[in-house]
C-alpha cells in the first residue's frame, strides 16, 4: 500500500552533509535542463528546490517539452525518500495539469487521465499526512480541469476506492475530506448517488478517527443534498449520520460535530436550522465533555449569525453573553487560576469577540441591552488580541447600531483604544474616519482632540498612526462642518506637512491639495 522505500521518522535525514562542490550548480543549463538533472539528483535540497520549478517551469517551456522532458521523471520523483519532494511534487502537479488542460489538444487532456491524475491518486496513499493533505487539495483543483462527461472515472472512482480501503484508517479519514470537498463539483446527481451513500457509510466507521473526519468535513455535503426540492434528502439521509455523530460514544467525535455546526448552519434551509440544528446546538453546549462544550461556545458566535433574528432565543443570546465570564462552562470545578482555565476563558473571549459584531448584526440594535455589558467586558478584557479584534471591529459596532448607542457605549471605548498598545490602537486609528461619521459633530469633536493628542504628535506616536491619520483627512472633511476643518483640520495638515517622516507630509500634502481644490 505505502510506497516501497522505508520512510523512518527522519527519512533521509541520516545522508551525509554535502559539500559546496555537490551542492554546486551548473549555470550553463537552462531551467528545463536544471530540472530534469536535479530533480532525480543524490541531494535532497536539490531535488526539492528543482522540483519546486517544476510547475512554473513547464508553463515556460510548453506541453510538448514538458512531455519529452519532465513527465519521464516524474515516477522517480514519485518515489523520492524524502517526503518533502513529494509533497512539492503533489503541489507541482496542479500546474501540470493546468498546461496539459489549456494546451487544448486531445493528446495533452488525454496525458492529464492517463499519467498525472493516476500520480496524484498514489500520492494520495502516502504515508506521509503532508503529502495526502497536499495530494487532496491539488485533486480538488484539477477536477475543475477534467470534464463532466470523465469526472466519475477518473475523480469519483479515486474517492470510492479510498473510503472503502480497508487496511488503513488514514486514507479514509482523506476520502472523508475529499467527498466533502469535491461535493460541489461532482453535482447535485452524484452526489445523491455516490458521495451521500459513501459519507453515510464513513460515518459509521468502526474507527472513531474516521468518523470524526466525517464529523468534521460534511457542510458541502449538506449543501449538494438540500439543492431544489430536495430537502427531504437531507431531513431522512444526511442529517441522521449527523445526529448519531453529536452522540457519538468518544467526545473527540462530538467536539468534531461542535465545530462544524455552524458551517453546515450556512448551508442548509433556514427551516432545518430552525426545526434541528437549534436543538443540536442546546445538546452540544451541554455536553457532558468540558472539550465538546468548549468547541460549542467558540463556534456559537458564529452560528448565531446563521439563524433568523427571531430564532436566537435568550438562552442562545445569554449563553453567548456568559462567555467572557470566569466561571462560564467550569461544571469540572478547576481552578479558576489554573493555567489550563485561564487559556480555555482566554480562547472563549476571544472567539466571542472575534463573532462579536455577526452576532449584533444578526440580533440587531433592539437587543444591544442584552450585549452591552459583553461588550464592556471584551474592550477591557486583560488580553490584548481580544481587544485588538475589537478595536478593528468597533466602526462596524456603530454603523450597527446607530449614533445614540455609539455615542452613549462606544465612544469611550474608542477614546481608551487610543491609549492603548500600538497593536490594539491601530484597529481604532485605521477606521477612525469610519467611525466619526457615525456620531453627531459635538461628540466627533472630542473625539478629534484626542486623536490630535495620541496620533499627530512625533514625539508621542508611532509614524504610522500620523500616516494613516493623513490619509483618512480627506474623508474627514468629507463630513466635518467647513468651519471646523477650516480652523482644525488645515492646521493638523500643516503639522503632518512638517513630518520627519516623508511619507507622512507626502500625504498631508495631498490631502490639503484636494481640500484647497474643494474651496473652489
Amino acid at each position: 500500500m505505502w510506497a516501497d522505500t522505508d520512510y523512518g521518522e527522519a527519512e533521509s535525514r541520516n545522508h551525509e552533509v554535502p559539500t559546496f562542490e555537490d551542492l554546486a550548480i551548473d549555470d550553463e543549463l537552462s531551467d528545463v535542463e536544471r530540472v530534469t538533472k536535479y530533480a532525480t539528483s543524490h541531494i535532497e535540497l536539490q531535488r526539492y528546490v528543482h522540483v519546486k520549478m517544476l510547475g512554473e517551469t513547464a508553463l515556460k517551456a510548453g506541453y510538448q517539452t514538458t512531455k519529452d522532458k519532465f513527465f519521464p521523471i516524474l515516477a522517480a520523483v514519485s518515489q523520492d525518500n524524502e517526503y518533502l519532494v513529494r509533497q512539492q511534487l503533489a503541489i507541482e502537479l496542479e500546474q501540470l495539469c493546468r498546461l496539459c488542460k489549456d494546451e487544448g489538444s486531445d493528446q495533452a487532456y488525454n496525458s492529464m487521465l492517463s499519467e498525472l491524475i493516476p500520480m496524484l491518486d498514489q500520492l494520495l496513499h502516502d504515508r506521509v499526512v503532508e503529502v495526502r493533505t497536499s495530494a487532496a487539495e491539488v485533486l480538488v483543483a484539477v477536477s475543475h480541469f477534467v470534464s463532466d462527461d470523465d469526472i466519475m472515472e477518473h475523480i469519483l472512482t479515486i474517492m470510492l476506492n479510498m473510503a472503502h480501503d480497508q487496511e488503513y484508517d488514514e486514507i479514509r479519514m482523506t476520502a472523508a475530506s475529499l467527498l466533502n470537498d469535491l461535493a460541489e463539483r461532482l453535482g447535485e446527481e452524484l452526489c445523491q448517488q455516490f458521495l451521500i451513500p459513501e459519507v453515510i457509510s464513513l460515518s459509521e466507521d468502526p474507527v472513531f478517527r474516521v468518523r470524526k473526519a466525517v464529523a468534521l468535513n460534511i457542510d458541502k455535503v449538506f449543501k449538494m443534498a438540500g439543492q431544489r426540492d430536495s430537502k427531504d434528502i437531507v431531513e431522512e439521509r444526511v442529517l441522521p449520520a449527523f445526529i448519531r455523530l453529536t452522540t457519538d460514544p468518544i467526545w473527540g467525535v462530538r467536539k468534531a460535530c461542535a465545530e462544524s455546526l455552524a458551517a453546515i448552519s450556512q448551508q442548509v434551509d433556514v427551516t432545518i436550522r430552525i426545526k434541528h440544528l437549534i436543538r443540536i446546538q442546546e445538546m452540544l453546549a451541554n455536553d457532558g465533555s468540558k472539550w465538546v462544550r468548549a468547541s460549542m461556545l467558540q463556534k456559537l458566535g458564529r452560528f448565531i449569525s446563521t439563524l433568523p433574528a427571531e430564532n436566537v432565543t435568550d438562552d442562545i443570546l445569554t449563553l453567548f453573553v456568559g462567555m467572557a465570564r470566569p466561571d462560564i462552562g467550569n461544571k469540572e470545578e478547576e481552578s479558576y487560576h489554573s493555567p489550563n482555565h485561564q487559556n480555555q476563558r482566554h480562547t472563549k473571549a476571544y472567539h466571542c469577540a472575534f463573532s462579536f459584531p455577526a452576532v449584533v448584526y444578526t440580533v440587531g440594535a433592539s437587543r444591544w441591552d442584552r450585549l452591552a455589558p459583553l461588550f464592556k467586558r471584551l474592550v477591557r478584557d486583560e488580553r490584548r488580541a481580544v481587544r485588538r479584534v475589537m478595536s478593528h471591529s468597533l466602526h462596524e459596532l456603530a454603523r450597527l447600531l446607530g449614533t445614540e448607542i455609539t455615542e452613549r457605549d462606544l465612544v469611550d471605548a474608542f477614546n481608551l483604544f487610543l491609549r492603548d498598545l500600538d497593536d490594539v490602537k491601530i484597529g481604532a486609528v485605521k477606521h477612525m474616519a469610519a467611525f466619526l461619521k457615525e456620531i453627531t459633530e459635538p461628540i466627533r469633536e472630542k473625539c478629534m482632540k484626542i486623536i490630535k493628542d495620541t496620533c499627530a504628535n512625533p514625539k508621542h506616536s508611532n509614524w504610522r498612526f500620523r500616516l494613516l491619520l493623513a490619509k483618512q483627512i480627506d474623508d474627514f472633511v468629507s463630513f466635518l462642518s467647513p468651519v471646523y476643518s477650516y480652523d482644525v483640520i488645515v492646521p493638523l495638515c500643516f503639522e503632518l506637512i512638517d513630518d520627519p517622516v516623508h511619507l507622512v507630509g507626502d500625504s498631508a500634502c495631498k490631502a490639503l491639495g484636494k481640500y484647497m481644490k474643494g474651496l473652489d
